[in-house]
């Protein structure tokens, strides 16, 4: 048959096609060739199609960018031995004109000059938040790329910037600022009371990330000079950062690893302390199966263990007089704890563990840690709640406060209060002016022991109200009627020509909307006519209830 194909076995059979269909599909060219014929609705550039089916273009193939060209292996400005390079006179002078307005553009460029991580940037908005910077989102974070290109780089930082000030801190220095300046003393506040709160500080190199991020900054203010009279005051913040704040915090927290350590842990649970509540030799809820080799099955100390503990700690680092105190009143079973007070010591002299105490250890009791002393004086933390005393109870705590300030001002001559026995492994961690909040006991042998740990303070601790004002709003003044606070925007208006009307406008609008005013009042915002000499008197009036009455002239 004619335009028929016959085709071999397995093959699909193809469409039956005509000669008007053939000449639909070619058309004569220029040089008399057959071509194919291109469909009216088809433009330049659009992709061809047959049929119903669309033919689009093969997809490019997306490479990832190299880790070189995404910016992972350029200079973050953290790095140990980074120094900004030396400034031209056209950088001077546009740095002065930059930091004229102070600490504010400082941060900004501070934060598109530096590649912080993660971590650095929070840390580093957590400091300004605590020094009183304001803290929140960009409006403009947003903006268009389009947009932006309106922009120089000065007003883009400034535009994308997530800080800003407060007007409450425009009046520092005046009379009636509650806020002032210093670096070194809200640095020190903010390093010894917020930051164990809200960082972890485990590793060595947690606390050298914060600690850099901050000497980072104040290098910033000095090589630009942003605070020009605040220059001595910088200097000494990122020297005690570099100096003392690393080491110190470090320590700090390994002390509270490692304390009250083994001794008073005996002690405690001996005589019906905090540790004498975490041994109980009848658990049953695990099966010794389950333990790993050497892993006991409670935890504390047995009251057998606890007594060798206490016996070759008081034999090694106790006094003669404590020592034969102490023999007589055990051989009777007399001895009892006479007093506990809940507070606070700092550390003021630590006497590590001697060479002969370490052999003595060494041939009578090896399993156990050889013990050494730090005396220590009363401290009382300023963020500690006021304790509940009686009147008498009182006046004998203001004088003890007195003799301790008379004590204070002798210098060295002052006696210690309290004497504690802790191990090698505690002692290498204290140092003098660490501050300790822990319980602590006395017992009638006079030998002291701490019960109880609770935070650790530096030596550089400094407390301030700063963190009482974290999350602070300014409280809305109550009873102001809408048309007072339209009357001030209004006077506001006319008192400062440049502002928008339409902007003082919607600010009284939105007064009206604060104070529940319902749509009946709101719609009075609308339209505020101008009053002049011509306008007539309006036809109504409302009296202080509320009700209106008409016009006597308008009365039929």
């Amino acid at each position: 048959m004619m335009g028929q194909t016959t085709l071999e076995p397995g093959y699909p059979k193809q469409r039956q096609s005509s000669d008007d269909t053939r000449k639909d599909k070619v058309q004569p060219g220029a040089d008399g060739r057959l071509e194919p014929a291109v469909p009216e609705e088809h433009e330049d550039g659009d992709p061809p199609r047959s049929g119903n089916t669309e033919v689009t273009k093969k997809s490019e193939k997306r490479h990832k960018k190299p880790a070189s060209k995404r910016g992972l292996g350029k200079p973050t400005g953290f790095e140990e031995y980074h120094a900004d390079g030396p400034l031209t006179v056209d950088e001077v002078q546009r740095d002065n004109e930059l930091y004229e307005r102070r600490i504010m553009t400082a941060i900004q460029h501070y934060e598109a000059r530096r590649k912080m991580s993660n971590e650095q940037r929070d840390i580093f908005l957590k400091y300004l938040a605590f020094g009183g910077i304001e803290i929140g989102p960009s409006m403009f974070q947003g903006l268009d790329p389009a947009d932006r290109k309106g922009y120089d780089k000065e007003d883009l930082v400034a535009v994308l910037a997530q800080t800003s000030i407060s007007d409450d801190k425009f009046n520092i220095g005046n009379e009636d600022s509650i806020w002032a300046i210093d670096f070194e003393g809200v640095m020190k506040s903010f390093l010894s009371r917020r930051l164990p709160i809200i960082w972890d500080l485990a590793t060595l190199d947690s606390v050298k990330l914060v600690t850099n991020v901050f000497s980072n900054f104040m290098s910033y203010l000095l090589f630009h000079d942003v605070c020009p009279e605040y220059s001595s005051d910088i200097l000494s913040t990122r020297r005690f950062l570099d100096d003392v704040a690393t080491i110190e915090i470090w320590n700090c927290r390994q002390a509270e690893r490692w304390m009250p350590g083994d001794f008073n842990i005996a002690c405690s649970t001996l005589f019906g302390g905090f540790y004498a509540k975490t041994y109980d030799p009848r658990l049953n809820w695990q099966n010794e199966v389950d333990l790993a080799p050497g892993q006991s099955l409670f935890v504390g100390m047995t009251d057998t263990e606890a007594r060798d503990v206490m016996k070759y700690g008081i034999a090694a680092a106790a006094s003669e007089k404590q020592m034969y105190k102490f023999v007589s009143l055990a051989n009777t079973d007399k001895l009892k704890i006479v007093w506990t007070e809940e507070g606070a010591f700092e550390i003021v002299q630590t006497f590590p563990v001697s060479p002969e105490t370490q052999k003595y250890y060494k041939s009578n009791s090896p399993g156990f840690r050889p013990v050494g002393r730090a005396l220590a004086k009363k401290w009382r933390n300023p963020d500690a709640l006021e304790e509940d005393l009686t009147p008498a109870e009182r006046i004998a705590a203001d004088y003890q406060a007195s003799m301790a300030e008379i004590d204070v001002n002798a210098g060295d001559n002052k006696t210690p209060e309290y004497e504690f026995f802790f191990e090698a492994q505690v002692l290498q961690y204290c140092f003098p002016g660490m501050k300790v909040e822990a319980t602590i006991c006395q017992l009638n042998c006079d030998i002291m022991f701490v019960d109880r740990i609770g935070r650790i303070f530096p030596s550089f601790d400094n407390y301030l109200p700063n963190e009482l004002m974290l999350g602070y709003v300014k409280p809305r003044a109550v009873g102001v009627k809408a048309e007072e606070a339209e009357t001030e925007a209004i006077a506001k208006m006319v008192l400062e020509p440049e502002h928008n009307f339409d902007t003082v406008e919607a600010k009284a609008r939105n007064s009206r909307a604060s104070i529940g005013h319902d749509e009946k009042d709101r719609s009075k915002v609308d339209a505020i006519p101008e009053v002049t000499e011509e306008d007539p008197k309006p036809e109504t009036e409302t009296d202080s209830m509320g009700s209106e009455e008409s016009d006597p002239s308008n009365r039929n």
